[in-house]
């Protein structure tokens, strides 16, 4: 009810909760009726009255939310993206069967179906497609599982664990080494550290506390190297650490 998948890959989060509460005003009285067509309301009292407990479950997520992921979540947004972008590029390069390669160790495509495979699972199940297909959504702050709705009469969501998690709270809290500082710079040796997980120019910018055109320069350079590598997703461009970059990152 509350991670339900979002109706567009860049929603803004607090947009998604305005058109969660909205389609609920919408198809709950509809479903209602449906179900119990001899119980109709007799009041008419005014549509806030009648919230659902969704609606008051979202007044306490909200302050939640502010604290506790809004000052993180450019970062986050950050690592969905890049995952995304590598998703979809997966797909366009070798279709289904590298895209889930090494989407998640359960999951595994054979003969154009989709199947949980590994020690969780007794046997091998098989994934079934909602009529409105498959949407694959990539997750940052959950369980490293793998999340499948069996029964859906719209979508089947896959929600797996988005590539590059692992490095999302590490990346710029290490002291870049001092041949690293030495070769670079100390901005520079900066940089390619933080991009240990995807970042655009303003969060790096925020993040070190650099004007935005000081890091362009920078990370101009950093890609003529080879040590930047960069994308767009969306209206973004992310960059990130190249391997050439980790190994240099990874000298003493």
């Amino acid at each position: 009810m509350l991670t339900r998948r979002p109706p567009a890959p860049w929603i803004a989060q607090g947009r998604q909760q305005c058109r969660r509460r909205g389609e609920r005003d919408r198809v709950q009285p509809e479903r209602q009726r449906r179900r119990h067509p001899e119980e109709q309301p007799t009041d008419r009292r005014p549509r806030e009255l009648q919230a659902d407990r969704g609606d008051r479950l979202l007044v306490p997520v909200r302050p939640v939310q502010r604290r506790l992921i809004a000052p993180h979540w450019p970062r986050v947004r950050a690592v969905l993206d890049a995952d995304v972008t590598y998703r979809a590029r997966q797909l366009a390069a070798g279709g289904a069967a590298r895209l889930f390669a090494d989407l998640h160790p359960d999951l595994h495509w054979h003969d154009g179906r989709l199947r949980l495979e590994g020690s969780r699972w007794r046997s091998g199940l098989a994934v079934d497609r909602g009529p409105g297909g498959l949407v694959l959504m990539p997750v940052a702050l959950g369980t490293p599982y793998v999340l499948i709705k069996k029964r859906t009469s719209t979508q089947t969501t896959v929600r797996y664990p988005a590539r590059g998690v692992g490095t999302l709270w590490t990346a710029g809290t290490r002291t870049p080494a001092g041949s690293t500082v030495r070769l670079l710079g100390r901005v520079r040796a900066g940089l390619l550290e933080a991009l240990r997980s995807p970042a655009t120019t303003t969060d790096l910018a925020r993040a070190l506390g650099v004007t935005p055109s000081a890091v362009s320069q920078h990370l101009r350079v950093l890609r003529e190297s080879g040590l930047v590598a960069c994308e767009r997703s969306g209206r973004h461009v992310l960059y990130v650490t190249t391997a050439l970059g980790l190994s240099l990152l990874a000298n003493p």
